[in-house]
This record gives structure tokens, C-alpha cells and sequence, in this order.
């Protein structure tokens, strides 16, 4: 079963039109129902659902006549989220939801995000929404693996180029239902999880995901640099990683830097903790944070640092001493929770490509500051590794991989 989810008051002819074109893909992938969800709580529907707002709204513990009364969108609308995804639950709990589909512009993008955010990871999820461009939407805040297709044109009626926004989101839930049917039993086994970012910054990943593949061990990288922190923990969060090799902390940054436009991933070196598997961790580019804009768009608290452009929409800025001391403190209050083995390696030499003597980045203090008090911060029980070379040495991804030896056998 594939769910379309929109308000039928406003976007019900847009969301009649898409529910047919998805029905079309009947013939290449295969039977599959098309359900409509109506999520709208004031106007008619424009056509009738298959799951009515008043069934939405009584999922959620209350009615359509009570959140009428409301007077307020933006609480209906979070009400009506929570029914959405009682009822997507319950559905994919009876083995019958295949993939999902939203659409519309900010109420109907955010009603979608926190609708979907209980459901698995591959599950196949499309949202259709105006708002991609937009700085007025939080994309973070979806499953980290919905797919985006933007409308192009008015979100009003239909015509030639919404239509073209639609068959564009038609294909892209069909094609993704298609290849889920055949790969579903793959996403279902362990992975080891290893988290880096471009090979220019950090090196490990060269020699150890094809020495653990050589094991016959799946590997899941996930590229920090990306946003994809937010990934590797919904990964370890629904059990699908067997053990943790989180090698770069880029995105692990302290409570004082609130600028949206750094790389933050509040969740990190959280899930590893509280689900119990083994890790092993290394500080990779803790000693940096990435800005999203140019220099002269930087902070004021920020301006004077050490600096490096990775491209015109990212740049690396060095941590303050006083960052670096709320980093550590960060750290060592997650993993000193832990339930399972943790080894941390300490890389002395460096920690990214740039940190070497005469490179943009090269704060030795700063690295041994953080470092050392990092160290005597975590409680006995994490083993610390002391490594002297630099973390893209050979022999430091040698080390990791005589470490992940131990820790795998046990697992």
C-alpha cells in the first residue's frame, strides 16, 4: 500500500491527480493499493478519502469540531500530525504500508515531517513541497531519508507545470516502491557503521571498510561533513548497526554555537550510548566547525580564527579554547553512559588533514588542550587509546582495525 498525505480543502485536485499517476505504475511493479489521507481540518475535501480527517483527528485523541474550535492552524495541524502517524504505525505494523507520499507547502511539509519521523528508515517516504528552497522550512527535521521533489509552479489548481511536479513525484514514489520490493530484506541485516567525511580531510576509511568488508562485514559510511550525523544515529537507533566506528565529530558541537549556519547534529553520540553496541571513537576534526557562507558572513565571535574554504558554501573554522573545553565536557557526559565496551583512540599527531605543521589549521595547543582534558573527563571505564601519529596515518586505521577485531568477535 502506498498513502498519499494531503489536505484535501486546498490540494485535493493536486492530490486526485497524483493518486491516479501512481496508480498508472500498476502494470510495471506490480498490485499495490493507493490510500489518500485527508489531513485538512476546516474546508470540504475536495474529493472523497480513503481515511478521513475526522478519523485522523480521532487517532489523535480528539475531533475535528474541537480543533475547529482551536483557532489556531498551527496546533491543529500538529494534532493532525500526531493522528497521521498513529495511523502510518499502525498500518506498517500490519505489514501492509509500502511507501508514502506528501505534498504542500509549509503546513502540509511540516505535517508531513513529523508524521513520518516514527517510520523505519527504507521505507520508502516522497515529500512534494514548495518549500525546498525556502529558509522558512527545517529540512533537517525529516527522516533522514525522505526524498524532495520541489513544485515548480502554484500550488493552486492544476496546470501544465504542476502537473510536471507531480509526475515527477509520481515516478520517484513508484520507482522507489519498485526497487524496496526487491531490496527490503537487505536493509534488515547489521552493519558496522563508520562516519568520516572526504578523503581530502580524513583518510582511515581507505583501509578499513575494505579490511572489514574483507570480513564479510557490511559497511555503512556515513559522511558527517554531509549532515549525515543525523543518519548514522537514526541507523543505530532502530538497531540496524551491529558496531560503531565514529571517527569524526565535526558535527558534535557545544550548546553556545546556536547559528543554524554551522554544521550541528544535536542527537550525536547519543543513540551508540543508550542502544548498547561497541564502539570505537576518534576525535576526527573536533577541533574545527564548518560555517555554511562566506568569511565576511561570520559571526563577529568568530572573526580573527584560523580559517580554511573547503568550497564556497563551507568553511572550516577553528574551535576556541574555551569551545573546545564545552566539546569535551559534551563528550564525556554521552559516553561515560554507555552500556557496551567503548575505546576511544587519541590521535597526538593531528586530527584531519590540516592539522599538520604549515597547514591552514595547524593548532597543536589547542588539539593537546582538548585532548587531555577529554581524557579526564570519562570515567575509567572507556578505555583510551593513546596513539602518537596522526589520524591518517596507516597505522592508526591499523590500530582501529586490531581494536574493531576484539570488539567484533564479542558483538
Amino acid at each position: 500500500m502506498v498513502v498519499v498525505i494531503a489536505t484535501l480543502d486546498t490540494k485535493g485536485e493536486k492530490a486526485k491527480y497524483l493518486k491516479e499517476l501512481i496508480e498508472g505504475f500498476k502494470e510495471r511493479i506490480g498490485e499495490f493499493e493507493v490510500k489518500v489521507i485527508d489531513c485538512g481540518v476546516v474546508g470540504e475535501p475536495h474529493f472523497k478519502p480513503d481515511i478521513s480527517k475526522n478519523e485522523v483527528a480521532e487517532a489523535a485523541g480528539t475531533s475535528i469540531v474541537e480543533l475547529a474550535q482551536l483557532g489556531d492552524e498551527a496546533q491543529a495541524m500538529d494534532i493532525m500530525a500526531k493522528g497521521v502517524s498513529e495511523i502510518l504505525q499502525q498500518l506498517y505494523k500490519e505489514g501492509k504500508l509500502e511507501g508514502l507520499i506528501g505534498l504542500g507547502g509549509t503546513m502540509g511539509s511540516c505535517l508531513f515531517a513529523l508524521a513520518t519521523r516514527s517510520l523505519p528508515i527504507g521505507l520508502p517516504k516522497v515529500l512534494l513541497s514548495t518549500c525546498l528552497f525556502s529558509p522558512h522550512f527545517p529540512f533537517g527535521d525529516l527522516s533522514p531519508d525522505v526524498i524532495v521533489v520541489p513544485f515548480v509552479s502554484d500550488i493552486h489548481g492544476l496546470s501544465s507545470l504542476s502537473k510536471l511536479s507531480l509526475e515527477n513525484a509520481a515516478g520517484a514514489i513508484a520507482g522507489v516502491l519498485h526497487l524496496y520490493r526487491r531490496r527490503r530484506k537487505d536493509i534488515e541485516g547489521k552493519f558496522v557503521a563508520l562516519t568520516t567525511v572526504g578523503t581530502s580531510w580524513l583518510k582511515p576509511v581507505q583501509i578499513l571498510k575494505p579490511y572489514i568488508e574483507n570480513r564479510g562485514q557490511e559497511v555503512a559510511v556515513f559522511h558527517i561533513g554531509g549532515g549525515q550525523g543525523k543518519s548514522y544515529e537514526e541507523f543505530v537507533k532502530e538497531g540496524l548497526i551491529k558496531v560503531s566506528l565514529d571517527l569524526c565529530w565535526l558535527d558534535v558541537v557545544p550548546q553556545s554555537i546556536r547559528d543554524p549556519r554551522f554544521l550541528k547534529v544535536e542527537t550525536r553520540l547519543t543513540s551508540a550510548t543508550e542502544k548498547g553496541i561497541p564502539q570505537i571513537l576518534a576525535p576526527g576534526l573536533a577541533t574545527v566547525i564548518t560555517f555554511g557562507g562566506k568569511i565576511e558572513e561570520l559571526p563577529e565571535q568568530f572573526r580573527g580564527r584560523k580559517v580554511r574554504y573547503h568550497n564556497k558554501y563551507a568553511l572550516a573554522v577553528e574551535r576556541s579554547e574555551e569551545e573546545l573545553e564545552e566539546t569535551a565536557e559534551l563528550v564525556a557526559e554521552r559516553l561515560n553512559g554507555a552500556k557496551a565496551p567503548v575505546v576511544l583512540v587519541l590521535p597526538q599527531g593531528g586530527l584531519h588533514s590540516y592539522d599538520e605543521n604549515t597547514k591552514d589549521l595547524f593548532c597543536p595547543e589547542k588539539r593537546e588542550f582538548f585532548l587531555k582534558t577529554l581524557k579526564k573527563l570519562l570515567q575509567p571505564k572507556i578505555e583510551c587509546v593513546e596513539f602518537r601519529g596522526h589520524v591518517n596515518d596507516e597505522s592508526f586505521a591499523e590500530e582501529v582495525a586490531t581494536i574493531y577485531e576484539k570488539l567484533a568477535t564479542n558483538a
